[in-house]
């Protein structure tokens, strides 16, 4: 699996199909010496060759994209050693998950659209969405037309993977044979594809010499594939470092973090279905060191893969031996099979890629997104549209700009509620009291005092508020000197040990407020019962609505059952 893989990645980075190989033989041997994960296979994945492509895009020469590739790899991998140096893995997790599935499926849409031109025989190549349409679709008949071999040869690519993988899902788990088919579906494509292609050349009396067959063959073939392994330990040189700099610069964290990410988290599916532990610094230090050592090949950047991964798993694979033997595979292909590479046709190639992303655009994720939360659906439709209309670095950036203001707006608009028990009015306040919510319990707070019936006595219940800061301890301060004015007694209630412990370390003047705050006042009643008897007592009119209960809507507090709030 992994090496028409590797020739089909390579082709998305926008690199010669060689370099796709020499990717893959590096990471696996590195990470199997290094790693903590026994099932994870490293190595060239859609996501990492769709970010090479975008760095590299501004490179025109092949031999530059190769160079920048290196580049890019080397310090990406760079970056991942010193964030395991210094414990920072921890970093990623601000690439929240709606911004990761708003770049994954774009990615999806990116590179599938990306493939299609091979179905319908045009040519050049391509990171914009945009540009990919319009090339598709521009002259789609007369393609379609001119170049029917490749689209039937396509279409039969893709039913044959797609065919085998469905075979497996349904009777891998008893028979043998469809497990193992479905399991090489997508070498079984590529050689199926090859052995017609080599047939029909021999067939129509064409020579089988590869520069003789590209030009004759009514297929569009991958062409001369140099045996590159002997030189590909090579140095950019240091003129054209500024340059490459310039070129890759915003895509090295972007690369390290998205590579670790994925990377880690396929580790840690795999070590929690097998039972073992794995170490996210050990992880991303081996993950580092087999994207620097595989720059000196000439490999662009690597992770983990999940398909890859999952087919080492079903195979019976249990140890690190398994990279070991993936490496060897591969290095046995660069070197004995550069010739019979160049009859693979580039349509193959082509369907195995969009075989492998269409399950990655996974539209459970967006209807998950949007039945819990409309905000982060907002954040991940903002990622998906950037990286498609501005590239993967706009993209992501914009994606976590919008997460941004997404959590400043959910933390700026907690759930605020006012309920009445016995002659108390008690404010509830669910999520962090940090600045941005300051006005808007501020409003409410401060809203009851201006009421024509003023409470008898306030309870701020503060059970759900998990933290404050400043900001909110300054607005504690505040409500506590306007109810003092006003000969309102206010307490609270169930302050937990985080935000109590933040409120004493203040020294703010809030004896009064937090008198009765500690363990033995926990909820609403205690509060009740630790306010003077007097005031609870007060028979006065329930007072009408006013404009601060509007913030979220009334409900009505009870009591346990077979008590009172009077005990």
């Amino acid at each position: 699996m992994v090496v028409p893989q590797a020739l089909a990645y390579a082709s998305i980075a926008t690199l010669p199909v060689e370099y796709g190989l020499l990717s893959a033989w590096v990471a696996p041997l590195v990470y199997a010496v290094l790693g903590t994960s026994r099932d994870i296979a490293v190595g060239p994945t859609a996501i990492m060759s769709l970010m090479v492509a975008h760095a590299v895009a501004s490179m025109e020469a092949p031999a530059d994209k190769v160079a920048a590739a290196a580049v890019l790899s080397f310090l990406a991998g760079a970056t991942q050693i010193l964030a395991s140096l210094v414990r920072a893995g921890g970093l990623v997790s601000f690439l929240s998950a709606p911004v990761i599935d708003g770049f994954v499926s774009s990615a999806a849409v990116t590179i599938g659209f990306g493939q299609l031109h091979h179905f319908f025989g045009s040519s050049g190549s391509s990171v914009s969405f945009y540009d990919d349409v319009v090339r598709t679709f521009e002259h789609w008949g007369i393609n379609v037309r001119d170049h029917w071999p490749d689209l039937l040869l396509g279409m039969g690519g893709v039913a044959v993977v797609v065919a085998l993988k469905a075979a497996r899902d349904a009777w891998g788990s008893s028979s043998r044979l469809c497990r193992a088919l479905g399991t090489a579906r997508n070498a079984i494509a590529v050689l199926g594809s090859t052995a017609f292609v080599v047939g029909y050349q021999a067939a129509c009396g064409h020579s089988l010499d590869c520069r003789a067959s590209c030009a004759s063959s009514p297929f569009a073939l991958t062409g001369h594939v140099p045996s590159v392994f002997a030189s590909s330990f090579t140095v950019p040189s240091l003129g054209s470092l500024p340059r490459i700099g310039a070129a890759i610069g915003p895509y090295v964290p972007l690369a390290a973090a998205v590579g670790f990410l994925e990377s880690i988290s396929i580790a840690k599916a795999f070590g929690a279905s097998r039972g073992y532990n794995v170490g996210p610094s050990q992880e991303l230090f081996a993950l580092g060191m087999a994207n620097v050592l595989g720059s000196f090949a000439s490999a662009f950047v690597v992770t983990g893969s999940f398909s890859r991964s999952a087919v080492q798993s079903r195979s019976g694979a249990r140890s690190p031996l398994a990279g070991i033997m993936s490496s060897v595979i591969v290095l046995l292909a660069i070197n004995l099979l550069t010739t019979l590479f160049c009859f693979v046709p580039k349509v193959s190639l082509a369907a195995i890629i969009i075989t492998a992303v269409v399950p990655m655009f996974e539209a459970s994720h967006w209807v998950f997104l949007w039945r819990t939360s409309p905000a982060e659906t907002a954040v991940a439709g903002c990622t998906f549209v950037a990286c498609l209309g501005l590239g993967i670095a706009y993209g992501i950036a914009i994606g976590l700009g919008a997460s941004i203001v997404a959590l400043l707006y959910l933390n700026s608009h907690p759930r605020i509620e006012v309920s009445f028990v016995e002659d108390a009015t008690v404010l509830h306040l669910a999520g962090p009291l940090l600045f941005p919510a300051v006005p808007r319990l501020e409003a409410a707070a401060m809203g009851l005092l201006t009421d024509p019936l003023p409470p008898v006595a306030v309870i701020l219940d503060l059970a759900a508020m998990p933290s404050l800061d400043a900001s909110g301890i300054r607005l504690l301060e505040r409500i506590v000197a306007a109810y003092r004015v006003a000969d309102v007694p206010i307490m609270a209630a169930g302050v937990g040990e985080r935000p109590l412990a933040t409120l004493h370390a203040s020294a703010a003047d809030l004896h009064t407020l937090l008198a009765h705050a500690s363990a033995d006042v926990d909820n609403v009643f205690s509060a009740i019962r630790a306010m003077p008897f007097t005031l609870v007592r007060r028979r006065l009119p329930r007072r009408p609505p006013s404009p601060s209960d509007s913030l979220l809507p009334r409900f009505s507090l009870q009591a346990p059952s077979g008590t009172h709030p009077r005990g």
